[in-house]
């Protein structure tokens, strides 16, 4: 998907935000409205699936963050791991549609690592980390 349009943007979710990106959100189609300068407007879907999840009794999820977020697309958007320990963890960045964007391995020492992720179209992305033990960390990217 690529969207093009004339700076600066301004986004509103069905739910009346208009952060973006939001979290916490139950099962259900959630619709994000674009709208330039201009006033074009175009609007994306998004599904949330039902999902079962599992915590984290010892508090050693990977945790993830980004900036800028959101990001021109095209331009490179750093991610931070914060994780105790060091290994290799697999990083793999989907449309959100679900559809496999990319994925590589990276390094990981110490506390936390960055680097940076260059997505060329604009849309929602999700990225997702693991490390060699099973544990991940989901964060969602906003390319414009």
């Amino acid at each position: 998907m690529s969207l093009t349009g004339t700076p600066p943007f301004q986004l509103t979710w069905s739910t009346g935000d208009t952060t973006p990106s939001l979290s916490g959100l139950p099962a259900g189609d959630y619709f994000l409205t674009l709208t330039d300068a201009t006033g074009c407007s175009a609007v994306l879907t998004f599904k949330v699936p039902m999902s079962v999840g599992a915590s984290d009794p010892a508090g050693q999820a990977l945790r993830l963050g980004a900036a800028p977020n959101p990001q021109r697309a095209g331009e490179p958007v750093r991610i931070y791991l914060q994780a105790p320990g060091s290994g290799l963890y697999s990083v793999s960045v989907f449309t959100a549609d679900g559809r496999l964007l990319h994925r590589f391995t990276m390094e990981h020492n110490g506390d936390q690592t960055v680097f940076p992720l260059d997505i060329p179209a604009a849309g929602l992305y999700l990225v997702q980390v693991l490390d060699e033990r099973g544990k991940r960390g989901v964060l969602r990217v906003v390319m414009w």
